[in-house]
């Protein structure tokens, strides 16, 4: 699935993780934060990427799997698109 989504401003996803305390924390309440204080959209879909009962043991374990999710949705979105088959493949 392609997410054609901007990806979150790094400082977002900085102070987020400062906002998130105490850790280990789950996606849905780093999202239910986000959402109270208001983050833009882009924070919030990226957010709901993960699945909802992912825990993120430690600050730095929240920021490096941001920073892997990111990754992986440019280098999809890179990707060239596959051809469909046709009916006599």
């Amino acid at each position: 699935m392609i997410y054609n989504q901007p990806v979150p401003r790094i400082d977002n996803v900085l102070w987020l993780s400062r906002l998130a305390m105490p850790f280990p924390t789950t996606v849905g309440e780093i999202a239910e934060i986000a959402a109270a204080w208001r983050f833009d959209q882009s924070t919030i879909e990226f957010l709901a990427r993960f699945p909802q009962d992912e825990v993120f043991d430690s600050r730095e374990d929240f920021l490096t799997r941001c920073e892997e999710l990111e990754l992986l949705l440019r280098e999809e979105n890179a990707a060239p698109a596959e051809p469909a088959l046709s009916p006599q493949d």
